[in-house]
């Protein structure tokens, strides 16, 4: 959201949610206030990854957020929460609009990967 920094203001928490699985940045906001009881105004930057995602909760907030969602969820038990002892840096985000670090890096190979045909098996005579 615009107008939110990383820094002290916020703690840092991971969710074992990523894009590989299907994440989106509304799906991560959904987990964030189903399973820690709170509202969008608590929730700072959102950063989706491949294997997880990282999100910010407002410092006031994140000890209250962090007992809530130690609690095994129901609903998805193999999405775990917990807070992470990094910052997600709201400036870089913003650069990728969206996308992935890894979409917006530069590709140094273009040509699409060589596909080795497959042998077929000898059919019997």
């Amino acid at each position: 959201p615009k107008g939110r920094r990383a820094g002290s203001d916020y703690v840092t928490f991971s969710i074992s949610y990523g894009t590989r699985r299907g994440a989106t940045k509304a799906r991560i906001l959904s987990q964030i206030c189903r399973r820690g009881g709170v509202s969008g105004d608590v929730i700072g930057a959102i950063q989706l990854q491949s294997g997880r995602s990282l999100f910010q909760i407002a410092r006031k907030a994140a000890s209250q957020f962090e007992e809530k969602v130690r609690q095994p969820d129901k609903r998805d038990p193999g999405i775990r929460i917990e807070q992470v002892p990094i910052e997600i840096d709201v400036r870089s985000q913003n650069s990728t609009k969206g996308k992935s670090a890894q979409s917006t890096q530069k590709r140094t190979n273009t040509a699409p990967p060589q596909r080795r045909k497959r042998r077929k098996p000898n059919s019997p005579a």
